[in-house]
Formats: structure tokens, C-alpha cells, sequence
């Protein structure tokens, strides 16, 4: 689905409720221009690309296929534009008590989520499954920061696709801590190259990147800190390819728009995903193209975010993903359009965005060439 000519139409709108959204010269790049003394912030496609901090965010459930009036837009289209710069950190709410977990923090976006948010002065907890590197990548931080007492940084092994393993943690993360702010849900696997589309590990991959999310966030929700100051949050690092519109089975996608969506439902499509794949039938079913065991996992994901958005909207916890893009990491081989570093710079600011400005059931698509269809 193309958007170009959509927001074409309906540019004078956007602009003159947003003045700071316009088109680049070479659509459909998007350029946020900050207000006032911000320096402008820009995505572009040259040889020079500069850091880009702009996000287009959009509800988990509406599609913008079905935006159909200018009112609609006003309704149903968030736009949040993050800056480069230190000053997003100045409307600071947090302090060393406040506790944050990453898991798969021992490399890559995981490793730079965490670098972040303990150099902003949180209680970080990094996970990994591998209890050398956990601590290897404890011990890089420190000597990179270079007083490395200043960072209050705590290494747990967890193995998010073992149940165990996520219980033993759990309780020991519960004796040793208690409480939980920030959860960021950022382990996952995928076992193809770029140009494959592998199933052979689909149950893997659905139970890393689903299912262990699921289990871990059911696990603490207990733990998750009540007050009226500030908000808990959950940021599920996610994937575009799980997008409702990567889905191409017209009764699956019904399902997947409805409001009143479950988690026995989600459930139910994995499930079904599984038994395709066994059968040797997935392709013909309408799964996604691309990546089909990871954007099935990831879309499954998603869905569950805005299930669990709904629920716990007034209580206190926010629940939002993230998708950075075509990040350079070892799950893509090192081939990306941008540094894990700077994809964690985003996913670091959301995770912190202000208690006031913290919406739930979002998902942030940042360093996209182009403006990308809601879940």
C-alpha cells in the first residue's frame, strides 16, 4: 500500500494542525522541523544521513486505508517528533530507584537500550541468555563510561523462550528488587538471511519473540510500580513485517482489526501458523511474505500489546512497541541503514517520554523511509 498520494490529499490538513510536518523534496521522506531553536532533525536518503529521531506513531488498531474524512485524521493520527539533543532528558521523572529490565541486552539494540538508560541514571537490569556475555557486556559498560560506579547496573541470565527460566528469574528479580518501571521487551531471534524466508524454526522463533514476551510480561505484572507521579511502561521492540497489513488471509485480518480481540484469538492464529508450517501448507494460507516466521511472531506480538493497552489503561501501565527499522545488527548480518546505537537513542526516548506525554497502545515506527500503515 503506498501513502504518498493519502497524504497528498489531505496534506493542507495535516499541516495546518501540525506546521512542523512537511515533505522532503524526494517523497516520501519525511522531515520534522522542530519548533522554535530545535535544530531540524531530517530523514534522507543521501550518502550523508543524519541522525534521525523523528517517529510516526499510530494507533495498534486503525488501518490508514480506513481513514476516509479529514476527520478522522484529527481522531486517530498521534504524532510524536523526538530531537536530537540532550535537552528530551531535561523533563527528567526518573531517578536511580527507578528499575528497568532489557532483555537481550547483551548486544546490539539491547546492548544500547541499556547503555542509555543507565547513563541517564536508572537501575538497569540486562539479560541475557548467555551468562558470560551477560556479564562481558556489565563489564564493556563500566569501562566505557569510565566511572563505572556511577552506573547502577545489575546482570540476570534469562532465556526468554524457556518458561524456567523466566520463573527463576522472575522470583529473583522479586527478592532483589520488587518493583518494576520500565519493561523493555527486546530479546528475539530469527534464524534467515536477509533474502530467505526459512520456516524450518518457526516454533522457535514464535516462542522467543511471542510467547516468551508474553509469559515474562505476565510474570511481573504484579511487580510493576503503582504511582500517581508516574506512569509504568512497557515498550515491545517489534517489527513492521508484523504489520495488519502484511497479512494477506482477509478472515485472519478481520480478526486481527476487531476491538474486541483476545488473547485466546492471537493465540489461536500462532497456533494455526504452526500447524500450516507442519503441514507443509503455510504458503498458501495468506501468512506474510517476508520473514513469515518472525512477522508472524511479531505481529502476534503486537496484537497482544494492544490487547493488553486496553486493559490496563487506566491502571496505570502503559503498553507500546517499537519497530526500528532496518537496524545494523547481527540479525541482519551487520546490513542495516542505521547503528543499533542509534536505533536505542529512539527506543531509549520513549521508554522516558514524560508521564504526561506517555500515550498506551502505540506503535512507533522510527528511521522508515516513508510513512507506514498501522497495525
Amino acid at each position: 500500500m503506498k501513502f504518498t498520494p493519502f497524504f497528498s490529499l489531505y496534506m493542507p490538513t495535516l499541516t495546518s494542525s501540525f506546521p512542523f510536518l512537511l515533505y522532503s523534496k524526494q517523497p516520501p521522506w519525511l522531515i520534522c522541523s522542530p519548533p522554535q531553536s530545535s535544530p531540524i532533525t531530517t530523514f534522507n536518503n543521501g550518502s550523508k544521513r543524519t541522525r534521525p529521531f523523528s517517529l510516526f506513531s499510530s494507533s495498534l488498531l486503525l488501518q490508514v486505508s480506513k481513514a476516509k474524512t479529514k476527520q478522522n485524521i484529527h481522531q486517530n493520527f498521534d504524532f510524536f517528533f523526538l530531537f536530537s539533543g540532550r535537552n528530551h532528558f531535561a523533563n527528567r521523572w526518573w531517578s536511580k530507584e527507578t528499575v528497568a529490565i532489557v532483555t537481550g541486552g547483551n548486544k546490539g539494540i539491547g546492548f544500547s537500550l541499556v547503555k542509555r538508560l543507565a547513563e541517564s541514571g536508572l537501575t538497569v537490569i540486562l539479560t541475557a541468555r548467555d551468562v558470560e556475555r551477560g556479564y562481558k557486556a556489565i563489564e564493556q559498560l563500566r569501562n566505557e563510561h569510565g566511572d563505572g560506579d556511577d552506573l547502577h547496573l545489575h546482570f540476570y541470565r534469562l532465556d526468554v523462550s524457556d518458561p524456567a527460566s523466566i520463573k527463576t528469574f522472575v522470583s529473583l528479580f522479586e527478592k532483589d528488587f520488587g518493583v518494576l518501571d520500565i519493561l523493555v521487551n527486546n530479546a528475539a531471534v530469527s534464524f534467515n538471511e536477509i533474502h530467505e524466508n526459512s520456516v524450518e524454526h518457526a516454533e522457535t522463533v514464535v516462542k522467543t519473540n511471542f510467547y516468551g514476551p508474553k509469559l515474562l510480561i505476565e510474570a511481573l505484572l504484579p511487580m510493576f510500580r503503582q504511582s500517581t507521579s508516574a506512569c509504568s511502561r512497557i515498550l515491545n521492540i517489534t517489527s513492521r513485517l508484523g504489520s495488519i497489513n502484511k497479512m494477506r488471509n482477509p478472515k485472519m485480518k478481520e480478526m486481527l482489526l476487531s476491538e474486541n480481540l483476545s488473547e485466546e484469538q492471537i493465540e489461536g492464529m500462532v497456533n494455526l501458523f504452526i500447524e500450516n508450517v507442519k503441514k507443509g501448507t503455510w504458503k498458501s494460507q495468506g501468512w506474510p511474505e517476508i520473514w513469515t516466521d518472525y512477522a508472524v511472531s511479531k505481529l502476534a506480538l503486537n496484537a497482544y500489546s494492544r490487547v493488553l493497552a486496553t486493559r490496563y489503561k487506566d491502571c496505570g501501565l502503559r503498553v507500546n512497541c517499537f519497530c526500528p527499522g532496518f537496524t545494523q545488527t547481527s540479525m541482519t548480518r551487520g546490513k542495516g541503514t542505521h547503528t543499533a546505537t542509534d536505533a536505542a537513542e529512539v527506543g531509549a526516548r520513549l521508554a522516558l517520554l514524560p508521564p504526561h506525554q506517555l500515550p498506551t497502545g502505540k506503535f512507533y515506527i522510527g528511521f522508515s523511509p516513508g510513512i507506514v500503515s498501522k497495525l
